[in-house]
């Protein structure tokens, strides 16, 4: 019961919190936003860092989503906010803070997706919650997740940052031609599809000489007649017999938006609503209310995000863990000559989890990849102590003769100060990096806790363990053989 309790009381994370040096806001707002709006927001919210936070190094902003060859219109909607924080300077704020104090202008501007970036926890995970919505059609989905947003905004106050990774669409004109009225004028939908793209993009009409270089003459409609919707009326094509048809006759105008990306996985359309938790709150105990909520809904999704990485780190970890296992298990029996021997240093493994729960318990740290590769380090280190007693009982049992009772007092007795002294190189070398790190050492200390939590327990357990389980496993066969 102990042991259950103590477990609840881990938290378990796929990548330690890091308090950052650089916090990276985006904005997004409705697609085709001019530059000059996107511009006046970015800087609005860089006047609010300004006098809000402390302890800004430097601070930029840009508005613009600029490709590597030429600018891309369709990016006039994004831009970006930089903040790099002086982390020498003690009453700087905090990246977290930080966050906070931006967040509070958010609800400012209603129709803008405002989301902070992280290029480590992106390459780790991504968001804390991530829902990935299931669909057919891509307007009901692009709907059907902004009430996934609304619901979950309402009824979950331990997550924020909820944001969609789809656009609603670029709004377009779709021109529809009634193909049998056409046909029956005696005209073909690539004439007349051609025939509407020059009104609106022009046409070449010919091309000018003039001291060796050639110029194209492009004809097309004046620019305030091309920056609004087409005139069906005003668009004529000329029909087999010659008469000019107005475009209107056989054609209609429909208004709406286009996706700009639609994005699949396994082959099914998918949206993906991302949320982060809200500082203080268990992430577990938010996404379980995430879904129990959507439980109750007809909606088709599925989870990833940390919880779904922090899985598949803890199966990955485990596969790693058998392969040292099976690697340290070869090379003891190969140099013990037995099967039994490494049998009895594996028993103390299981003694390094004690310390890693307790050492994690006490500083309030959470578990996270970090201290699982200090886990698996531990494997290697750990049976050090129990080869020492065992290959000395070992010793004294077969060059002695010695009882295998009296072969264990003595070892215990006579190997105390080496595994002592093993043990206490090993801990006392990683104290700095587990208690004294430095500002960008947040990812090594979990590391560092983990060997000497581990190896404190299993060292002092082991002495007492080793010669109890070497008596048990080796005193029945020196047992049988006196009887004979």
């Amino acid at each position: 019961a102990g042991s259950a309790l103590a477990f609840t009381k881990l938290n378990v994370v796929l990548m330690p919190p890091t308090d950052a040096d650089i916090v990276t806001m985006t904005v997004e707002m409705p697609l085709g936003t001019p530059y000059e709006d996107t511009l006046a927001l970015v800087l609005e919210m860089e006047e609010y860092a300004e006098r809000e936070i402390n302890g800004i190094k430097s601070i930029v902003a840009t508005a613009g989503d600029t490709g590597a060859i030429s600018y891309d219109a369709q990016g006039t909607h994004k831009g970006e906010l930089v903040i790099r924080l002086d982390l020498d300077d003690k009453n700087a704020d905090s990246s977290a803070t930080v966050m906070q104090k931006l967040r509070s202008h958010w609800a400012d501007f209603p129709n803008t997706v405002f989301a902070f970036s992280d290029e480590m926890a992106d390459m780790f995970g991504g968001s804390d919650i991530d829902v990935v919505l299931h669909i057919e059609d891509v307007h009901q989905g692009y709907a059907d997740a902004n009430d996934i947003v609304r619901l979950i905004g309402d009824n979950v106050k331990s997550v924020t940052d909820l944001a969609i990774d789809m656009n609603a669409g670029l709004p377009e004109v779709s021109v529809h031609i009634d193909r049998q009225r056409a046909y029956n004028f005696g005209l073909n939908v690539a004439g007349i599809a051609s025939e509407i793209a020059a009104s609106m993009n022009g046409v070449t009409a010919t091309s000018l000489r003039s001291d060796g270089e050639q110029y194209d003459v492009v004809l097309m409609l004046r620019e305030e007649d091309r920056k609004k919707i087409p005139d069906l009326d005003q668009i004529f094509v000329r029909a087999a017999s010659g008469l000019l048809l107005p475009v209107s006759n056989f054609a209609g105008i429909d208004k709406g938006t286009g996706p700009v990306e639609i994005s699949r996985e396994d082959q099914d359309r998918v949206i993906h609503i991302t949320a982060n938790v809200v500082e203080g709150f268990n992430l577990a105990d938010a996404e379980k209310e995430v879904k129990a909520l959507l439980a109750d809904t007809d909606y088709e999704v599925t989870y990833a995000g940390e919880s779904a990485e922090t899985q598949n780190m803890v199966n990955t970890f485990i596969l790693v863990l058998i392969m040292a296992l099976l690697l340290v298990f070869g090379v003891m029996a190969g140099q013990y000559e037995s099967f039994k021997d490494p049998i009895i240093n594996f028993c103390t493994i299981p003694l390094i989890l004690i310390g890693v729960v307790a050492i994690h318990i006490i500083t309030g740290f959470a578990v996270s990849a970090f201290t699982m590769m200090g886990f698996v380090m531990l494997v290697g280190i750990v049976v050090n102590n129990g080869i020492i007693l065992v290959d000395y009982t070992n010793l004294l049992v077969r060059r002695d003769n010695r009882s295998v009772m009296d072969a264990c007092l003595e070892a215990g007795e006579t190997r105390l100060r080496p595994v002592l002294m093993t043990a206490l190189t090993t801990i006392l070398g990683v104290v700095p990096m587990a208690f004294f790190p430095g500002a960008s050492a947040v990812l090594t200390q979990p590391i560092g806790l983990a060997v000497i939590g581990g190896l404190t327990s299993a060292t002092f357990i082991t002495l007492f363990f080793i010669p109890v389980m070497y008596s048990i496993i080796n005193g029945k066969k020196q047992a049988k053989g006196v009887i004979a």
